[in-house]
């Protein structure tokens, strides 16, 4: 008896940073990662929204409305990338199989450093305070960046991105639409898409050295041409609008 005791014991306190608060059938989870050995992460879900905000502490994940029986969430470190994956569970038939009702929720506390890769199917993204690269993407889930330093590179079947950042970008979409506003000129903007539009605000006195190309979109440019920021913009049908800040 006294054996049993001691392994009931030492199993309670085998993950010590893994915290569930219980709900009838929902759970919330919370999952500590030591800041100095994750560089970066990399979110994957299929219709979990997710929001990410800088910290000065250690690397947490956080569910909200996570069903045990109806989602799948692993987490697992590969050399100093955390992945994380939440997802629903397949429900197995004889001949077929269904994806359950998952309506959990993330957000993700990280050291403004740490590179993102953040990509989900329908649900949503916000993410604030990075200095270090940040890659997004979504089918139909919408996509908001703030204040975002380093690198933008965003991806987007029908989702929209929105948000105010300063740093360079990479988008193309097929027939989402991007707005951004930035805080400081950056290097480099380029935008690839097929029926999506784009509009973006540069801060006022901002040169661009813009190239477009389309078949029946149009670019709209109230920004002086020079030796300024590289703007790259690819559309088909999709117009764009370049326009200095107020």
């Amino acid at each position: 008896m006294k054996k049993t005791a001691n392994i009931l014991v030492a199993a309670a306190f085998a993950v010590p940073a893994l915290c569930a608060v219980s709900s009838a059938a929902e759970t919330s989870l919370s999952k500590d990662f030591p800041a100095g050995s994750v560089k970066s992460v990399k979110f994957n879900s299929v219709s979990a929204s997710v929001s990410v905000e800088k910290s000065t502490g250690p690397v947490q994940i956080t569910l909200s409305g996570f069903d045990p029986e109806k989602c799948e969430f692993e987490t697992e470190m590969v050399g100093s990338e955390l992945k994380i994956s939440l997802k629903p569970k397949q429900k197995k038939a004889l001949f077929s199989s269904r994806s359950l009702d998952c309506r959990a929720g993330a957000s993700l506390l990280a050291p403004a450093g740490t590179g993102l890769d953040v990509r989900t199917v329908s649900g949503e993204i916000s993410v604030n305070g990075f200095s270090a690269p940040v890659r997004l993407g979504t089918v139909s889930g919408e996509a908001r960046a703030e204040n975002l330093s380093g690198q933008l590179v965003w991806s987007s079947v029908s989702g929209d991105l929105s948000g105010s950042i300063s740093g360079p970008v990479e988008l193309s979409s097929t027939s989402g639409d991007a707005s951004l506003r930035w805080l400081s000129a950056p290097e480099k903007l380029e935008f690839k898409s097929v029926s999506g539009s784009g509009k973006f605000v540069l801060p006022k006195g901002t040169s661009v050295s813009a190239k477009f190309s389309g078949v029946s979109g149009k670019l709209r440019n109230s920004l002086p041409e020079g030796a300024g920021v590289d703007v790259r913009l690819k559309t088909v049908s999709g117009d764009v609008e370049l326009s200095p800040a107020p």
